[in-house]
């Protein structure tokens, strides 16, 4: 017989009183996710700016009177209006009217003259609205947007004051220098050998070659031209725009210009968009970091009631591990050219290319040639290392420094394996060279000579690249 299990009353009385908790709970938060949650309203607007219908959204306080306005700019990586929602909504919590538009569409036109018009027509725009006091209308921009915004305060005085996040007090070939550094070196990559040559040399390649539009823009010329008030912000964990560099430089121009009402904030564990990130700084999180929307709400609402704090810097300044390439563009020289390095490097491959079907094609008469052996090894680790760095490099580049592969002895086993092919295709190249000049070379001389040619050639090349480097 089996003897059955009774439960006492008091552990079924909890029990049950803890089901009745929970079921309360989880409706209440099911009804509070389900409740409005916008304490504002929406407006959808077009307006024109460059011949350009822009579309965009103005939030509006739902409580009465004239609220000051901010029109909010995209990052580079931004284009709809949404992007920047939650950003707006920091804004008009604290009585704000905000304007979020969709950025016009890439092409050759977009520059930031172009941008910068855009932004002084939504602000114009914003200031229309019925509910905006037309004198208290400022700009806030985001990465891109803060090269965008000082241009566009430069201009127009119907900007009241401007906000920057994630300022590039630097040119954006600067900017893109530093951002991939800091990939390397928050994953490890300390040699400065690698470093130098995929980043600094590579700088100074894309630089000439045009691949990166606007790539000389002068912030430091805008910035001077502000004399509105004006608050930078920088995520301490800023992995994309030099945070300690850049607000010394902005410190230096407030100075010079008598700007009296610039200041500075650092928000502590933030990212570049001053959201909460991981340990390296660069897995954006969803909520903002703490401070930063108190303190930029502070420094707005003295702002808009006419007392714009004296320049300040607010929170405690970081660690930047990456310095700026401060002589970038003064060091580029004509052999850092697209046509010259293409240039090389197809003769290069085009070269080995050639001697790949003369192997393999024209054997006839090559059974005892002095090189036999030797050819194919120098060909091989010549081709696989031009190629390799070539695809590697534009790797590096075209992701901005985000595929790396595994890093081993302070740099990516990419380039290591690179540089192992690189070693071994100039020890081979003057093995043949000594080995082809003591023996009869006549069977094989066009092969012979082609392989002197290329040998020379690349170690001039990889000598370039630093693909001899091991510091």
């Amino acid at each position: 017989m089996t003897q059955r299990f009774k439960f006492p009353k008091g552990f079924i009385c909890f029990l049950a009183t803890m089901i009745m908790v929970s079921f309360l709970l989880f409706t209440s938060t099911q009804n509070a996710e389900a409740a409005p949650t916008n304490s504002y309203h929406e407006k959808e607007i077009v307006f024109e700016s460059n011949k350009t219908r822009m579309h965009g959204t103005v939030l509006m306080p739902k409580n009465d009177g004239k609220h000051p306005g901010i029109v909010l700019l995209h990052g580079s990586g931004q284009k709809e209006r949404e992007k920047l929602r939650q950003d707006a909504e920091v804004f008009v919590k604290a009585g704000f009217a905000a304007l979020i538009y969709d950025k016009r569409e890439k092409s050759k036109a977009r520059t930031f003259q172009v941008l910068s018009q855009d932004a002084i027509a939504a602000v114009q725009v914003l200031q229309s609205q019925p509910n905006v006091d037309p004198h208290k209308v400022g700009i806030w921009g985001f990465s891109e947007g803060a090269w965008v915004a000082p241009m566009a305060a430069s201009k127009s005085t119907d900007i009241s004051f401007v906000v920057l996040l994630g300022t590039p007090v630097v040119t954006p070939i600067q900017q893109q220098n530093f951002h991939i550094q800091n990939r390397l070196i928050q994953n490890g990559v300390t040699s400065q050998s690698a470093i130098d040559s995929l980043i600094n040399k590579g700088a100074r390649f894309v630089y000439q070659s045009g691949m990166f539009p606007q790539a000389d823009h002068d912030a430091e010329h805008y910035l001077s031209q502000v004399k509105q008030p004006i608050l930078a912000v920088w995520g301490a964990k800023d992995r994309l725009t030099p945070t300690v560099e850049g607000s010394q430089k902005l410190m230096e121009i407030w100075k010079d210009n008598g700007n009296k009402h610039g200041s500075i904030l650092f928000v502590a564990d933030a990212d570049h968009a001053a959201h909460q990130t991981d340990k390296k700084g660069f897995e954006r999180l969803s909520a903002f970091a703490s401070g930063y929307e108190n303190e930029v709400v502070v420094w707005l609402d003295q702002v808009v009631k006419g007392h714009p704090p004296l320049s300040k810097v607010i929170g405690q300044e970081p660690k930047q591990d990456v310095k700026v390439y401060q002589n970038l563009i003064p060091d580029v020289s004509w052999y850092d050219s697209l046509g010259f390095q293409i240039a090389v490097l197809g003769a290069l491959l085009l070269g080995y290319i050639v001697a790949i079907c003369n192997s393999m094609f024209k054997q006839k008469g090559k059974k005892d040639s002095p090189i036999k052996g030797f050819a194919g090894w120098t060909i091989a680790s010549g081709f696989i290392a031009t190629l390799g760095f070539a695809v590697y490099f534009t790797m590096i580049w075209a992701k901005g420094g985000k595929i790396l592969g595994p890093i081993v002895w302070d740099r990516p086993v990419i380039w290591l394996i690179i540089q192992i092919f690189a070693v071994l295709a100039t020890g081979l190249s003057a093995m043949l060279a000594v080995r082809g000049m003591s023996k009869n070379i006549k069977t094989d001389m066009f092969r012979y000579i082609l392989l002197l040619v290329l040998g020379a050639t690349f170690v001039i090349w990889a000598w370039y690249w630093g693909l001899y480097g091991w510091a």
